[in-house]
């Protein structure tokens, strides 16, 4: 995971690992 003070990255991330089902 990277570190980003930015929210919207962070949602991105998670988003990502929500649709790979991890």
């Amino acid at each position: 995971m990277y570190i980003s003070a930015s929210q919207v990255d962070i949602a991105m991330v998670v988003r990502c690992m929500i649709v790979h089902g991890r």
